[in-house]
């Protein structure tokens, strides 16, 4: 099994499902990772050398994307990036004037097909501790026969 990179969490990932508190998150909208498309800063080195990227989260509206935060600070939203380290990423962005705590972990799947698929899982604390949320999302576009 091969080791996950920073490389493997950029993208377009659309949330599937959320449980508790999930805050920002909700099922049908897309959290951006590195992609440079819509303030979601490619991945870089930050003055320590630890590998660095920044997010965006759209909501669709249509045929259109309603982007409400990214890590440029373009939504009103205090800017935060997420940070990679043993395998996850994690960090402080700020929604709605709320501390926001972000952990994403990434699930590949590997068949013996030689068929490659990612998945994002994660956990965000809004707020305070108790508003703690679990959420899944899949890559988009959906891989064929994923």
């Amino acid at each position: 099994m091969t080791q996950n990179t920073v490389a493997d969490f950029v993208g377009s990932w659309q949330i599937k499902w959320t449980q508790g508190e999930a805050g920002i998150w909700a099922p049908g909208w897309l959290l951006l990772l590195g992609t440079g498309t819509l303030g979601d800063t490619p991945p870089w080195l930050n003055g320590e050398y630890q590998t660095c990227l920044g997010c965006a989260i759209a909501k669709p509206e249509g045929e259109t994307l309603d982007v409400i935060y990214s890590t440029d600070s373009s939504t009103g939203n205090q800017p935060g990036d997420l940070l990679y380290a043993s395998g996850v990423l994690r960090g402080l962005i700020w929604w709605e004037q709320q501390p926001t705590w972000v952990f994403i972990s990434l699930a590949r799947v590997e068949l013996t097909s030689n068929s490659t698929y990612r998945f994002l899982y994660g956990t965000t604390v809004w707020g305070d501790p108790d508003q703690v949320g679990v959420w899944g999302a899949e890559p988009v576009p959906r891989p064929p026969g994923g």
